[in-house]
């Protein structure tokens, strides 16, 4: 599946990408925490989950009603959204989070995770995986 070719202009205002559009939300809304805050394993783990839940929670409202969301985050090729979102959806079930919440999140996953650009970067597909 090749990649989306990079946007052109939009006649409709509707149309046009914005700051708070699918295809912004999950670079900006999740970051990896700074893991030194909390030295015990499961507090670190928590405090994490405790940051990406509303985070996780805006972009899945975001992207399930969107009319711009496809098989991926923003159309039916893998954009820069999707390449932000896969890994912290990946970080996210390393400290446990719920992901059943957010469905629209879980399909794009799963589309993603079919994707060979995906499979070969994988973090299990690395040659220091364990």
């Amino acid at each position: 599946m090749p990649v989306a070719p990079a946007p052109t202009p939009s006649a409709s205002a509707d149309d046009a990408p914005s700051a708070d559009t699918p295809g912004d939300a999950p670079a900006g809304g999740i970051r990896r925490q700074p893991q030194k805050a909390v030295p015990d394993e499961e507090r670190r783990a928590e405090w994490q989950r405790h940051w990406m839940t509303p985070r996780f929670a805006a972009i899945e409202a975001l992207l399930a009603s969107s009319k711009h969301t496809g098989a991926f985050c923003h159309g039916d090729a893998p954009t820069l959204a999707d390449l932000c979102l896969i890994p912290q959806m990946y970080n996210a079930r390393r400290v446990d989070l719920d992901m059943t919440p957010y469905p629209t999140l879980l399909r794009i996953e799963a589309t993603a995770l079919a994707h060979s650009a995906f499979i070969a970067a994988h973090p299990s597909s690395q040659p220091d995986a364990e």
